[in-house]
């Protein structure tokens, strides 16, 4: 993927003695797999159409924003808060209609994990990205 390179030049600048900071490029992610868990209740695994949350999202580092598309049209635009590079990927955070979530993407593979956290109800999920 293009973030790994964008990060091994940003680590030559840094051991070169300037400081710089990988460039994320934005992303195209596929959600494979929702799992949905109520408080004192069993969770469950599903599709993401099966609990109203998008397939594709963007991460648009771009613009500092994740968008995407619920399962019933709902078009979703959310904030990132913070972005943290790690030597493996990266984690970006942020709220959407106050609701708090985290997404980890890896470099070298492209996978993804996210969570978000609802009044009650907590959702996490897997899938992969793709450089656009």
């Amino acid at each position: 993927m293009k973030t790994s390179f964008a990060k091994t030049l940003a680590m030559i600048a840094i051991w070169a003695g300037t400081s710089a900071q990988a460039e994320q490029v934005d992303v195209i992610c596929a959600v494979e797999q929702i799992i949905a868990c109520e408080a004192f209740q069993p969770c469950e695994r599903s599709l993401p159409g099966a609990v109203n949350m998008p397939a594709l999202i963007k991460i648009d580092h771009t613009n500092g924003v994740v968008l995407a598309r619920t399962a019933s049209g709902g078009d979703r635009t959310s904030k990132i808060a913070t972005t943290e590079d790690l030597d493996v990927g990266y984690v970006i955070t942020g709220v959407d209609d106050g609701n708090g979530w985290s997404f980890r993407v890896a470099d070298d593979n492209g996978r993804f994990t996210f969570a978000s956290a609802h009044n009650g109800v907590a959702f996490s999920g897997f899938g992969v990205c793709a450089s656009e």
